[in-house]
């Protein structure tokens, strides 16, 4: 019977060096794949806000200092927040509360750096809105929903969001500005949160921007780079020269 046990725990024992040298190579493995391909930088908005890393692709500033990278872009914040946790990419242009949010969730991120710090968008209305108390009752456009419960009832159909209240209804869809910009053209809204290049736009079709919500000066992480800590201690002077 000692002999029996003594066989298991050997056996038990072998496998499990087995099984732990393989993890170890796989591990090893994947590193390596990873040093030897091209550095990734995501991002997840077709906005003004992603210049700097146009431009930086565009003036070989990049190459300048060193880093040889692709840009690729993503249809949200959260599927390249999902990328850069599963270490598919290195750096994510980002807005910092996602960046925060993934966090407080046991992600192994940080924000490095802020491309902005307030907010560049605009509120912008059409011909018949000349004062806020004109949005009393009419519909407004906005990027993405957060928080229904501090601030009332909503109700979802497959392509827009809709938010009930005695003063205005809110209208959101996780899509481009220019989307927002034809609902607005359409009638189907009556003023929408909208980012550069839309503003621009908006303004040559005859929009008006009501609020300039930079003006306000509110500190706010708007988009800033977001990478995994462990690769800024693994490589700080690859992340320092990004």
């Amino acid at each position: 019977m000692r002999s029996t046990v003594k066989d298991w725990r050997t056996m038990m024992q072998r496998i499990f060096a087995i099984v732990f040298l393989g993890v170890l190579a796989l591990s090893a493995t994947a590193v390596s794949a990873q040093e030897g391909r091209r550095l990734r930088a995501g991002y997840a908005s077709l906005s003004g806000n992603i210049t700097p890393l146009w431009a930086a692709r565009e003036a070989g500033l990049f190459k300048k200092y060193g880093i040889d990278i692709d840009l690729i872009a993503f249809p949200s914040g959260t599927e390249g927040m999902a990328a850069m946790i599963a270490g598919e990419i290195e750096f994510l242009a980002i807005a910092g509360s996602t960046t925060a949010s993934a966090a407080i969730g046991g992600a192994d991120v940080l924000s490095m750096a802020l491309i902005n710090d307030r907010l560049l968008t605009s509120l912008v209305v059409g011909p018949a809105i000349q004062k806020p108390e004109d949005l009393k009752g009419k519909s407004v456009g906005i990027s993405r929903f957060r928080h229904i419960g501090r601030y009332g009832s909503a109700h979802r159909d497959p392509t827009l969001w809709v938010w009930n209240r005695s003063r205005m209804s809110l209208w959101c869809k996780s899509a481009p500005c220019r989307r927002r910009l034809r609902l607005l053209r359409g009638g189907r809204i009556q003023a929408a949160i909208l980012s550069y290049p839309t503003i621009i736009q908006a303004r040559r079709e005859g929009f008006r921007e009501m609020l300039d919500i930079a003006s306000l000066g509110t500190p706010y992480a708007a988009n800033g780079i977001t990478l995994r800590r462990s690769f800024m201690q693994q490589r700080r002077e690859t992340a320092t020269n990004f």
